[in-house]
């Protein structure tokens, strides 16, 4: 499932070291059940999103975390509850919040509040499987670097986003992306003391 969509057309697998292939792996490891329920598409889709934002983010160096942290120090997330564990993603996982029981989105994500919680490297592409149901991202205060338009194009993507925030990070960009104006049910946004200059 997860190779049929990938956004590389499968070319991320390659490197065993990728943070997709670590995500994969991860996944594969996990398998189709979390207790007796199977897991729908939609839920595979999402946990692989969710593992590729761990990978991409957790302990990734960067010219950025060489400055914040000292050169070649390694931190990781300051919060990371039931990341990557064999629970349902709704049940405790840090910052991530569910749709509600009786909903058409029952167990997928809704909201995504990972401020302030030290997260370095590049806030990964893959974010876009979420863009169905994910309504709120707070990245707010965190060390990510996401460069051109490789790193800020597929923002564009999330088109249900109603609340986005990114701002005190490391985002750069020459202005603000045109990619933001495909937004169009944002509410609030803030990239305030980012890199877009």
């Amino acid at each position: 499932l997860i190779r049929s969509i990938a956004l590389d057309g499968g070319v991320e697998f390659e490197d065993d070291d990728s943070y997709q292939s670590r995500s994969l792996d991860w996944l594969i490891g996990q398998g189709d059940f979390l207790g007796d329920a199977r897991l729908t598409d939609d839920q595979i889709i999402q946990r692989y999103a969710l593992g590729c934002i761990y990978h991409a983010t957790n302990g990734v160096t960067t010219v950025y975390t060489d400055f914040t942290f000292g050169e070649g120090v390694i931190a990781g997330w300051r919060k990371q509850t039931a990341w990557l564990s064999p629970t349902s993603v709704c049940d405790g996982w840090h910052g991530v919040e569910c749709w509600e029981t009786g909903s058409d989105k029952e167990g997928l994500v809704k909201s995504l509040n990972l401020a302030e919680n030290r997260l370095t490297g590049s806030f990964p592409k893959e974010t876009v499987f979420l863009k169905e149901t994910l309504e709120r991202m707070d990245l707010f205060d965190n060390v990510v670097w996401n460069y051109g338009d490789d790193g800020n194009n597929w923002l564009g993507e999330m088109t249900s986003l109603k609340y986005l925030y990114y701002g005190s990070t490391n985002f750069e960009y020459i202005g603000v992306p045109n990619a933001i104006s495909k937004l169009t049910n944002l509410q609030e946004y803030d990239c305030s003391y980012s890199l877009y200059h």
